[in-house]
């Protein structure tokens, strides 16, 4: 039965983290962000950043792929949804560095495909996310027997946490 069939698509299910998932998850996360104090979004009232990034990239998302084809459109939506952080001006060249050092070897009309979905989305965060600060530190996506699933970490900016979450 194809994937489609199935009506496979990607989500965040509360509770259905296991310490082992952790544990694999804290390894995707870079290293010089893994000493940070872990706050769940749901502790300042924010939705959960799996299920804003999902919804973010659902335009361009590839949910009737494999595995890999969910991890590369999850990687393109966090890479747009970051580079967006930074200011018009610098934007191009940090996507331009992004996609040398990610794609290198990849041919240059998938290259350029990723440059146009990457636009599109930093777009769509102007537009509908702009208020959403958190910046994306890692991501893991797992495949279940009847779906994707995808968790995130990010960074959340101090003014957006109270004193006695710190």
């Amino acid at each position: 039965m194809s994937r489609s069939k199935r009506g496979k698509k990607a989500k965040h299910r509360p509770g259905a983290r296991k310490p082992a998932a952790l544990k694999r998850f804290s390894v995707r996360v870079p290293k010089e962000y893994q000493d940070l104090k872990v706050v769940r979004s749901e502790m300042l009232g924010l939705r959960k950043i799996s299920e804003v990034l999902l919804e973010f990239a659902e335009p361009h998302l590839d949910l009737d792929g494999d595995l890999n084809s969910v991890r590369g459109s999850v990687a393109v939506a966090a890479l747009a949804w970051n580079l967006s952080f930074f200011p018009h001006s610098e934007r191009a060249h940090e996507l331009e560095a992004a996609l040398e050092s990610t794609l290198g070897a990849v041919p240059a009309e998938m290259v350029e495909m990723a440059r146009l979905t990457v636009h599109d989305l930093m777009l769509r965060k102007d537009t509908f996310y702009s208020d959403d600060k958190r910046f994306i530190v890692g991501f893991d996506v797992t495949e279940t027997r009847d779906d994707f699933h995808v968790n995130v970490a990010c960074i959340i900016p101090s003014e957006t946490v109270s004193d006695e979450l710190l």
